[in-house]
């Protein structure tokens, strides 16, 4: 009874967003590599990483209403362009996650780059009421069966997936 009332207080699906937490990521993951690993001849995944480039002066000029509204509505954004059996993950510090089964990674940065394109272009106004303008940074990985043991922790793939957004701004100014 008690660990039902904890998984109802703190569910690791938001109801609002359909956004996955951190825990649920982790289990997630741990079953993709390993049908990944399983079937590599015929299954694979990739995953996705979206930061909120420059997150406290967003948040000073959004305030923590505005912040709140915005982080719905790019989850909303995100859900938008993914497919219904992909997995979506809301992580702090305005990162969002997005676990990709069965797509080709050829088409990998032309998704990234329309979701983050589609992201940045949203209107969104801060506290004043003028335009914010927002700056979102993404980074990719495609599993691989040699690495396979390197996908137990979870912790290890976002701080991948942060490197890699990372050189896509670097990319993306020079």
């Amino acid at each position: 009874e008690r660990l039902e009332e904890l998984q109802r207080r703190n569910p690791e699906v938001d109801l609002a967003t359909s956004l996955g937490n951190k825990e649920a990521f982790k289990e997630t993951l741990i079953k993709q590599s390993n049908l990944a690993n399983r079937y590599s001849d015929t299954y694979n995944f990739c995953l996705a990483m979206f930061k909120i480039e420059f997150l406290p002066m967003v948040r000073e000029s959004l305030g923590s209403q505005g912040y709140v509204q915005l982080l719905a509505s790019l989850s909303e954004g995100i859900r938008n362009h993914i497919r219904y059996e992909d997995y979506k993950f809301a992580l702090d510090e305005g990162r969002f996650i997005v676990l990709l089964p069965m797509t080709n990674q050829e088409y990998l940065k032309a998704l990234t780059d329309r979701i983050k394109h589609a992201l940045m272009d949203m209107p969104f106004q801060d506290r004043k009421g003028g335009e914010l303008k927002l700056v979102i940074r993404a980074g990719a990985l495609v599993f691989a069966k040699e690495q396979f043991s390197k996908y137990e922790d979870a912790d290890a793939v976002i701080a991948a997936l942060e490197r890699n957004t990372e050189t896509d701004l670097i990319g993306e100014y020079i």
